[in-house]
């Protein structure tokens, strides 16, 4: 399943990473994230030094550590660095709607931030991409269809490849259907006449309430469903 959430954060610009150990819960953003694609549910810690232009990563130094939990499932995130961004990754084979997730940072210079929770939206299935077989993007309007279109929790569609600039739609309320216009996307790196690959993916996502002990941040959890087809021009 692609991380969505984890790739947003590797985007953003950053500097040299610290320690925990320098730093009180007080004076740290913590962004969770609980992204269930209908089989497990990936669960992601990313922490920052909160006030900072840039985003400063921090890294969990010896006695300070992440996990989370359902129920009496419980899993410890283990550190992920890709170059000076870090984040801390785990998963549960949990996929069922309404299911609590807490995130417990634990600190050895504070009390830290036992308590950030967060309950997984309804689940949809996302139906067959129409047309799927001659997709074109000049001439044919795009058809996505969805089931369990009937929940409040907000809506997003992101369609991307490598000819194309990356193209989202918030779906608030659920319509559980759109159509998307010939024309409407737009070639990226001189292939605006080429054929490539797009996958589009719906994510359905429900805010939680993050520990108060944290400067800001948030905690999310996420259905995500994707499909991909061939376009051409």
């Amino acid at each position: 399943m692609r991380l969505v959430f984890l790739l947003a954060m590797v985007l953003e610009a950053c500097t040299t990473p610290v320690k925990s150990e320098d730093y009180p819960t007080a004076q740290m953003d913590a962004n969770y994230d609980a992204a269930c694609d209908g089989t497990s549910t990936v669960l992601t810690g990313v922490f920052t030094e909160d006030g900072t232009t840039l985003a400063t990563y921090v890294t969990l130094s010896d006695g300070d550590a992440v996990s989370a939990s359902s129920g009496s499932n419980s899993v410890p995130l283990a550190e992920l660095d890709v170059g000076e961004l870090i984040s801390y990754v785990g998963g549960l084979p949990i996929i069922e709607q309404d299911t609590p997730f807490v995130f417990t940072l634990t600190r050895t210079v504070d009390d830290g931030a036992p308590d950030s929770e967060v309950t997984l939206p309804p689940p949809f299935e996302l139906g067959p991409v129409s047309p799927a077989q001659s997709y074109s993007f000049g001439t044919n309007t795009l058809s996505l269809s969805w089931s369990g279109n009937t929940a409040d929790d907000p809506m997003s569609l992101d369609i991307s490849g490598d000819c194309i600039e990356e193209y989202t739609e918030v779906l608030d309320p659920d319509p559980g259907h759109i159509e998307i216009a010939p024309g409407t996307f737009v070639g990226v790196n001189g292939r605006s006449g080429a054929s490539c690959s797009l996958t589009a993916t719906l994510t359905r996502t429900r805010e939680g309430t993050l520990d108060a002990g944290f400067a800001g941040g948030s905690v999310d959890a996420r259905q995500q469903r994707s499909a991909s087809f061939g376009a051409a021009p």
